[in-house]
């Protein structure tokens, strides 16, 4: 905390003279210090040491490339880590979970650059940029998580090869990702979307809104279906998601009230702006982000499966915001979304797990 804290401030202040000076390589500073704190990063994040102890018993097997492919030693079809272990477990040996760790947010991390850059006006990069780091689902997870979290930047890289049309280059990189972490399987949502012929964003515009009332009022319909969905055996792993959440009640204030405020400017967007097939898309799947705040006593899981939409708000949110025509309107959307981040941000340092496990900043020169 004492130095992820102060490292995302100096890089969203790059990010911001990067927006307003064309000279100035801000952006490029901003990604080069955040990915240097996460590449070396040790023991921070409450699912880091599982990982690293996962590995080391994995390393023991001395396994074979062929028996990588067993059931007995990769579980749940993830055979795409355990290639990544084997492979840089061959190459480092016990040092390889660090060297696989940076390798991962090198990668990670110029890929949420090139999409910023590529995809944010300039003037909002620092929008952007503040999304990325100060929203814990995202940046933050990267130390954690680190699967999933590989497997978010692989669906954005699955969203731009869409815009351009490649389909089943986009279905192949989706197993790729799925054989990662099973939950990716979710962002064919992505391709599903994209290849629907429409011509106007109306309809959604329409149909997102009535779909979150239905589920709101409705919400024993997505316990129904997730638990139709855990008895299947290729996402039986989640279950413990739902067991962990069962009986919780989940409330509904002025938080959820200012958090539904994105939602509902996505909403207008579809409905008024001007039809743009790639902004339209872009919008209409990270709406499926807050479709799923109804689905209360899943919220675990639901969160994490959230993320694969929302992290196109990335471009979406800074995109939307600029379309919106009334000034005074679009600096108080702008004001709540940060109002919102902020409180989450210092919420996830202060409370629970990640407290603990975030507090202390280590690297890994501590142990190698």
């Amino acid at each position: 905390m004492q130095v992820i804290i102060p490292i995302s401030v100096i890089a969203l202040f790059l990010s911001i003279i990067a927006s307003y000076n064309k000279r100035s390589y801000g952006l490029e500073f901003c990604f080069l210090i955040v990915t240097l704190i996460q590449s070396i990063h040790y023991n921070v994040g409450s699912d880091y040491m599982v990982y690293y102890y996962n590995f080391l018993d994995f390393l023991s097997g001395n396994y074979s490339f062929n028996e990588l492919f067993d059931e007995d030693v990769i579980k749940y079809n993830e055979y795409g880590w355990g290639v990544l272990q084997w492979l840089f477990g061959k190459l480092f040996g016990k040092n390889g979970f660090f060297v696989l760790v940076a390798v991962l947010s090198i990668v990670q991390n110029l890929i949420y650059y090139f999409f910023i850059k590529s995809h944010v006006d300039r003037r909002w990069w620092a929008l952007s940029v503040f999304i990325y780091l100060f929203t814990p689902s995202f940046y933050l997870l990267g130390y954690s998580g680190l699967r999933q979290w590989f497997v978010l930047s692989i669906s954005v890289v699955v969203f731009m090869l869409i815009e351009n049309r490649q389909y089943l280059l986009a279905i192949l990189l989706v197993i790729v990702g799925s054989s990662i972490h099973t939950s990716a399987w979710v962002v064919l949502l992505y391709i599903i979307l994209a290849i629907i012929p429409f011509k106007s964003g109306k309809f959604f515009g329409l149909f997102y809104p009535l779909l979150f009332l239905l589920l709101f009022l409705n919400t024993n319909i997505v316990e129904s279906f997730f638990g139709v969905l855990f008895s299947n055996d290729t996402f039986e792993i989640y279950s413990i998601y739902q067991d962990t959440q069962q009986g919780s009640m989940r409330s509904y204030g002025l938080g959820f009230i200012l958090n539904m405020v994105p939602f509902l400017v996505s909403c207008i967007f579809l409905y008024k702006s001007t039809y743009n097939r790639n902004r339209h898309l872009l919008v209409m799947i990270s709406c499926l982000g807050t479709l799923v705040i109804p689905f209360g006593t899943m919220a675990p899981l639901v969160s994490r499966i959230s993320h694969y939409f929302t992290i196109l708000s990335l471009s979406s949110l800074p995109m939307m915001y600029k379309w919106i025509k009334f000034p005074y309107i679009r600096f108080l959307c702008i004001i709540i979304l940060i109002a919102i981040s902020v409180t989450e941000y210092i919420l996830f340092f202060t409370q629970g797990i990640f407290h603990t496990s975030y507090s202390d900043y280590h690297t890994i020169f501590s142990v190698v």
